[in-house]
């Protein structure tokens, strides 16, 4: 990681208050790893929608189909693939959490209880949806 699990942060000096010169700090890696790691992948599902639409889009055109038809086919297929990556992430979740690390021990369909997924998978995967979604509508109306 690029973080150390202890780190310092310098505290500019102020004439006023000399004793903040080099103040350090101490904080834990796991906590600091957890807000960076949630800023970075809230977009995650945004760049591979964005180039599961285009290439597919690209194949569509390649084989003749209209730039409306391959725009609405590739927003379905990164919408497809959005979804199953939430899916499947749930179903480890569930696995790690309950299951005691077996996966014959999760119920039929645990994954696709889309209501109990956590708010920023939700979010993550509406991202990508409505992008994708915006994307085909702006190549239908153009």
């Amino acid at each position: 990681m690029l973080l150390s699990s202890w780190f310092v942060v310098s505290v500019t000096i102020i004439p006023e208050t000399p004793h903040l010169v080099h103040r350090q700090v101490p904080a834990r890696r796991a906590e600091l790893d957890a807000i960076f790691r949630v800023t970075e992948s809230v977009f995650a599902h945004v760049p591979l929608a964005i180039a599961l639409q285009s290439a597919t889009v690209l194949l569509a055109r390649l084989l003749g189909v209209g730039m409306v038809q391959g725009a609405w086919l590739g927003a379905f297929c990164a919408i497809a693939v959005c979804v199953a990556r939430e899916i499947t992430q749930r179903e480890y979740q569930w696995i790690e959490r309950h299951g005691g690390g077996l996966r014959r021990n999760m119920p039929l369909f645990a994954g696709y209880r889309f209501w109990e997924w956590n708010r920023h998978s939700k979010r993550e995967t509406l991202g990508g949806v409505l992008l994708v979604c915006a994307i085909a509508t702006l190549a239908t109306l153009v």
